[in-house]
């Protein structure tokens, strides 16, 4: 079974602090390594003190060699809007595995198995990114919901393979429909998310439109079967200088989906809220009928 490395470090504080190593042993390493160059040719810390003052993400990978002879494999990423940032290291010393392999592994880690798309807490991670640059940028973003209609129905009547087979056929719509700038994720079971970045209200509503045709032309073929499917869909867009009706909504709205409001930080609540007024237009969307769209 192919497992991850153990994660020896985590958590740092802009500029340049380490403020948490989940294992004190292997806080000498990462003090080492922390001034050593990487492969893009700075270190830990000038990527770090980058960011501090940076408009936009900075991610690097790569392995790093400590004088002992301890390997670790680091997958750096940065956003510059908060004070924090958190870089993954595993200590790989042991290990015969190759940059490449460690990539292959973390990819799968964050994809789903089935549909090739993020998985939820990728998803997310990646989401709130975009989220904290929307409202820097003070530019619109946009989120879908997605739900295949009657779903259980395909599993009961034809089996699982059929209804799997149908699952990454449409997570194959979406990303032909999507820019290489939006994120899809498989949010669970027959549920999916797009955030469509810099698309406002009325673009999104002929976008999805667009998207809702292509997933009705779609051909499904299983065991010499023809399978065309519907979903239902609720969006939401973010328009810069509306977080107040957000932070808002996260009091008014009780039990948004996947949400701890108390660990939370305020720009993540937002994006939760975000997602649930989505989730909302998708709820009403299966209530009145189906094979539609609520976007507003």
């Amino acid at each position: 079974m192919n497992v991850l490395p153990k994660l020896i470090a985590v958590n740092y504080l802009l500029p340049s602090k380490i403020i948490h190593v989940p294992d004190p042993s292997q806080i000498d390493i990462w003090k080492e390594l922390w001034e050593k160059k990487l492969e893009s040719g700075k270190s830990l810390v000038e990527l770090v003190n980058q960011a501090a003052s940076s408009d936009s993400p900075i991610s690097d990978i790569g392995i790093l060699e400590g004088q002992d002879g301890t390997n670790a494999y680091y997958d750096l990423y940065i956003d510059p809007n908060g004070d924090r940032v958190d870089v993954k290291g595993w200590d790989i010393t042991r290990l015969h595995h190759t940059k490449d392999k460690i990539q292959e592994l973390i990819y799968l880690a964050e994809h789903d198995g089935l549909t090739g798309l993020l998985n939820k807490n990728a998803f997310m991670k990646k989401a709130l990114s975009l989220y904290n640059t929307s409202r820097r940028a003070i530019t619109p973003l946009s989120l879908l919901m997605i739900d295949i209609d009657y779903f259980k129905a395909v599993n009961d009547t034809h089996g699982h393979q059929a209804g799997d087979v149908v699952l990454s056929e449409l997570a194959s719509t979406l990303m032909a429909n999507t820019r290489k700038t939006d994120l899809v994720g498989r949010y669970g079971g027959e549920e999916f998310i797009i955030m469509l970045p810099n698309m406002n209200e009325r673009d999104l509503i002929e976008y999805t439109e667009g998207l809702m045709k292509s997933i009705r032309n779609m051909v499904v073929i299983h065991d010499q079967k023809v399978h065309r499917l519907t979903v239902s869909i609720g969006g939401y867009t973010y328009t810069p200088g509306n977080t107040g009706f957000l932070q808002e909504r996260i009091y008014q709205r009780g039990g948004i989906k996947g949400s701890n409001f108390t660990d939370q930080q305020p720009n993540e609540s937002e994006l939760y809220t975000m997602i649930g007024l989505a989730d909302a237009n998708l709820l009403a969307a299966k209530k009145t009928g189906r094979n539609q769209a609520i976007t507003r």
